[in-house]
């Protein structure tokens, strides 16, 4: 059977209820007195058993507690690069404390006085040109296309008078009209001197062109030809960027023509003497790669005589890279050849 209370009894018997106290045997004994604050300076420390000051053991900073994982190409959360430790600390070591080395740890060896010193390489490349002279001789190219074509003008503009008018080879159409071989257009010029030109024949014989003349035509060719001849004011400028006059330019470097009359590269085309068109990036890394010391004992040791370039590859190099580089990255093969051939006679003995 179910006891039921009033609100009235229930308020009363709460604030009647005295609160629970253990025994006095199962209370927990009292805290102890705090101790009285005293400054005192800590004792030096005393050296550690192998020879290092103490100081140095508790100066390294503490180890992380587990490691950091970090997945490839992220970064850590600013949080945990908080959390790490820091890997730069100083040693209080004092100026007296020596290294102290195990029983099993090997001595070290004193380097020999006469250890001979590692071969080098000894040849000299020849230094590329320069940004300005590249500027310039673009500024070169640029004016003789102006010019000729100015020429070429004026030329074509005398009707068989100017530079470039050659002789025409007529031919009769199947009309019985005269018209030049190449198909180019014609100027006939009046010629009192000119040879008697048959046009035809009737009963009394062959019939002769009057008045007496000549047909012409204009040739590209022959009025480029002219103006190289002539070496004008454009070709002289360009010429002397290469220390030489404008015909031993072209004499030399025949293709420098096409250079200046069409579209190019920045460094195509002949250096000047002593010169390189190589990029002084890419020369500076073969320069490089020659110095390695093993590399220059491996040319030293078989890298032999170098053939002439004649190849279309080998001149290439030579325009890009000078003939000492040529000749420097050729030696390498040659030694590697050697070493092969050397090594397969081996075989072939052993056998």
């Amino acid at each position: 059977m179910a006891i039921e209370f009033s609100r009235f009894q229930q308020r009363h018997f709460i604030e009647d209820f005295e609160p629970f106290e253990p025994p006095e045997h199962l209370q927990p004994p009292p805290p102890p007195p705090p101790a009285p604050e005293v400054a005192a300076e800590a004792p030096a420390a005393a050296p550690a058993a192998d020879g290092a000051p103490r100081n140095l053991l508790l100066s390294l900073p503490a180890a992380p507690l587990a490691p950091v994982y970090v997945a490839v190409g992220e970064l850590p959360q600013a949080s945990v690069l908080n959390e790490l430790v820091p890997t730069h600390f100083e040693l209080t070591a004092t100026a007296t404390a020596t290294a102290t080395v195990a029983a099993n740890d090997p001595a070290p060896v004193a380097a020999s006085a006469t250890v001979a010193a590692a071969p080098t390489s000894t040849y000299i490349g020849e230094p590329p040109v320069t940004a300005d002279w590249l500027a310039a001789r673009e500024t070169a190219f640029t004016t003789i296309p102006s010019d000729y074509e100015a020429q070429r003008a004026a030329a074509q503009a005398s009707a068989g008078q100017g530079p470039g008018w050659v002789e025409a080879q007529m031919v009769t159409d199947e009309s019985g009209r005269m018209v030049s071989a190449s198909g180019a257009a014609t100027v006939f010029i009046t010629d009192p001197g000119a040879a008697p030109q048959v046009i035809g024949y009737d009963e009394s014989g062959p019939v002769y062109r009057q008045p007496a003349g000549r047909h012409v035509e204009f040739s590209e060719d022959a009025f480029a030809a002219n103006y190289r001849a002539q070496g004008g004011a454009p070709l002289q400028a360009l010429a002397d960027l290469y220390d030489t006059d404008a015909a031993t330019l072209l004499a030399r470097h025949p293709d420098i023509w096409g250079l200046a009359t069409s579209d190019h590269a920045l460094n195509a085309g002949p250096p000047p003497a002593g010169r390189v068109m190589g990029d002084p990036g890419q020369l500076a890394m073969l320069d490089l790669y020659m110095a390695d010391p093993q590399v220059a004992d491996l040319i030293q040791r078989y890298g032999g005589s170098v053939a002439p370039a004649t190849s279309g590859i080998a001149l290439e190099q030579m325009r890009l890279h000078g003939q000492a580089r040529y000749e420097q990255m050729t030696r390498p093969a040659n030694a590697m050849q050697a070493v092969r051939n050397d090594y397969s006679s081996a075989m072939q003995q052993a056998q």
